[in-house]
């Protein structure tokens, strides 16, 4: 699916396996940076075979950002049951204040060359992120 999307879409989205062996409140845990590393290239690769240079998305499967004293948050079912050193490592999970979120998705982004997040269902938990990202 991935090289047939790197081959035709304008913007690739990069998400977990959702198939019968995978628990879906665990499915952040098919995120991990070497996962998401290699759907990119796939897709990247198929890609390029074709002259092609899409763009990347990822969505935050949960998103927890301090903003002064106050802890926002927007999470999806599929991280609820994840355990706690896959959803360290994810690329997919946004923790921390407003600056290190902001770090977090800049690194993601030069590693991965990810430029578009969805970062969730709670556009007030979004908003100090994306005013930041703004500047």
């Amino acid at each position: 699916m991935l090289e047939l999307a790197g081959r035709t879409a304008d913007i690739v989205g990069i998400n977990p396996r959702l198939s019968p062996d995978v628990d879906p409140l665990r499915a952040v845990e098919e995120m991990s940076p070497e996962r998401v590393g290699r759907q990119v290239g796939w897709a990247r690769a198929a890609a390029s075979a074709v002259g092609r240079d899409p763009e990347f998305q990822l969505r935050i499967f949960d998103l927890r950002v301090r903003v002064g004293s106050e802890l926002l948050t927007a999470s999806s079912s599929h991280a609820r049951n994840a355990a706690p050193e896959a959803m360290a490592a994810s690329p997919a999970v946004l923790h921390g204040d407003l600056d290190s979120c902001v770090e977090q998705l800049h690194a993601t982004r030069e590693r991965f060359g990810i430029s578009y997040f969805h970062l969730g269902s709670n556009v007030d938990a979004a908003a100090p992120i994306v005013a930041k990202l703004a500047r």
